[in-house]
C-alpha cells in the first residue's frame, strides 16, 4: 500500500510539473491568480474555495492583506467556513461546499459582502484585473485604503 501511495504522489508531482503549476508550492503562491487552475484535484489538491483579499479593487498583485476573515455561508446565510487570509492575502479550503454559496470579508469592523450567491469558489477567476463576470475588481476589504470610493469588495456578481 505504501508503494501505491508513493507512486500516486510521484504521479501527482509529475502532473504538476507538466501542467505549469510547478513553482513554489506553499500557501503564499501566486496571490491574485485563479487558484483552481491548478487546485483541481489533478495537478494539486482540490480546493472548494480559494482566492486573495486586497486592500482595494485595483491593488497590485503583491498587496494582499493579512488577517482578513473570509466567511462562506450557504444560500440561507448559515456559516459554513471562516477562513483567515495569510501574509500574502490568500485563503483556501478543501472542505466540500454546497452548489450555492455566499461570501463576505471582515476586518477591523469593516465588512464587505457579495450581493448574490455563487456556484463556484473560484474567487480570483472573476475578481481579477481585468475583472470578469460583473465583479468589481479584486476581492478587497476597504476601498478607502487605496484612496478610492467604490462598490463593495466582493460586489458586482
Amino acid at each position: 500500500m505504501r508503494k501505491d501511495l508513493a507512486r500516486a504522489l510521484l504521479l501527482l508531482l509529475g502532473l504538476a510539473v507538466l501542467s505549469g503549476c510547478s513553482e513554489r508550492h506553499d500557501s503564499s503562491m501566486r496571490p491574485g491568480s485563479n487558484c483552481m487552475t491548478c487546485h483541481d484535484g489533478a495537478a494539486a489538491p482540490r480546493w472548494s474555495v480559494a482566492g486573495t483579499v486586497f486592500p482595494c479593487a485595483q491593488a497590485d498583485v503583491g498587496a494582499g492583506v493579512d488577517g482578513v476573515t473570509v466567511v462562506i455561508t450557504d444560500a440561507a446565510g448559515t456559516d459554513l467556513l471562516r477562513l483567515t487570509t495569510n501574509a500574502v492575502g490568500n485563503f483556501y479550503s478543501v472542505i466540500p461546499l454546497p452548489p450555492s454559496i455566499r461570501a463576505s470579508v471582515q476586518r477591523n469592523g469593516v465588512r464587505q459582502a457579495m450581493p448574490g450567491a455563487q456556484a463556484l469558489g473560484e474567487c480570483n477567476s472573476c475578481h481579477a484585473i481585468p475583472a470578469q463576470g460583473g465583479a468589481a475588481g479584486r476581492v478587497y476589504i476597504d476601498s478607502a485604503s487605496c484612496g478610492a470610493a467604490g462598490a463593495p469588495g466582493l460586489g458586482g456578481n
